[in-house]
């Protein structure tokens, strides 16, 4: 299979830094009993480590081409892909259906440029089951 290139359109910059997937990861202190959220994996490069860690990760990703290289590089391992437009969802509704019991979740992700300051107002606005958010934002947007 190809690897997977950024597309400009969709914001994409993949995290291949490996010392910043180790940092986020440990921002998130998790303890292996979570639901991970996480917005727009690419690659999985950060996806890698939250399996490892948490209780399961859900993902959402909008690039139809990346999921056949998600699907192929996870598998069935802890990771529920939602191919789909994360700012087109009701995020508390999917994870619901996925975890009918699910009282918390933590999103942890590298935040797509174009569409960082609609994902988070999303969350903060909408979501009654997301209570902790880790991400890595362009320092353009952190500014603003």
């Amino acid at each position: 299979m190809n690897k997977p290139r950024a597309k400009k359109y969709f914001g994409q910059n993949f995290l291949v830094d490996r010392n910043m997937q180790d940092k986020i990861v440990r921002l998130a202190n998790l303890k292996g009993h979570e639901t991970v959220l996480e917005i727009g994996p690419g690659t999985g490069a950060l996806t890698r480590h939250l399996i490892k860690q948490a209780k399961q990760v859900i993902a959402y990703e909008i690039d139809r081409d990346l999921i056949p290289h998600l699907e192929e590089e996870f598998g069935p391992q802890g990771l529920v892909l939602i191919a789909e437009d994360v700012l087109k969802r009701d995020i508390d509704e999917d994870l619901l259906t996925i975890d009918p019991t699910l009282e918390e979740a933590i999103v942890v992700a590298n935040l797509p440029y174009y569409i960082t300051t609609p994902i988070l107002f999303k969350l903060l606005e909408t979501s009654h089951i997301v209570q902790t958010i880790i991400v890595m934002v362009q320092h353009e947007v952190a500014m603003r």
